[in-house]
């Protein structure tokens, strides 16, 4: 499950990071820098819509058990992610940022298949 997990997130870290170079090369447009962000809160909006149908069907705080443990860690690289794309679009090169966000990203993903499911998985039960 953990190498699952990594996948996607690194697949959702990629995606972060070349969404303004891919605007700017389909478009030309000068809003690219803004692409990474727009997409990181189209994604915020539908996890939260989903979070909240989780919400009603498990209740509150079982879902946030659930959620908190991994969730600031996976935000807090995405956002390293789209600062990165942001740099990317402007013709940087944030190795630095993208080595911090895909190990963010990997102890999330360890969070979320290992620590979190044991305590509490077990205190839900």
């Amino acid at each position: 499950m953990f190498r699952e997990i990594l996948l996607n997130n690194l697949f959702v870290l990629l995606i972060y990071a070349s969404a303004g170079l891919v605007v700017r090369h389909l478009t030309g447009s000068r809003l690219g820098a803004m692409a990474p962000w727009l997409v990181f809160g189209a994604h915020l909006v539908q996890i939260g819509v989903r979070v909240l149908n989780a919400c009603q069907a498990l209740g509150t705080l079982p879902c946030l058990a659930l959620l908190l443990p991994h969730a600031w860690i996976e935000l807090s690289g995405f956002s390293l992610g789209c600062w990165a794309g942001n740099r990317l679009y402007r013709g940087q090169l944030p190795l630095r940022q993208l080595a911090a966000a895909a190990v963010l990203i990997a102890v999330a993903a360890y969070t979320e298949a290992y620590i979190t499911p044991f305590p509490f998985g077990h205190w839900l039960k």
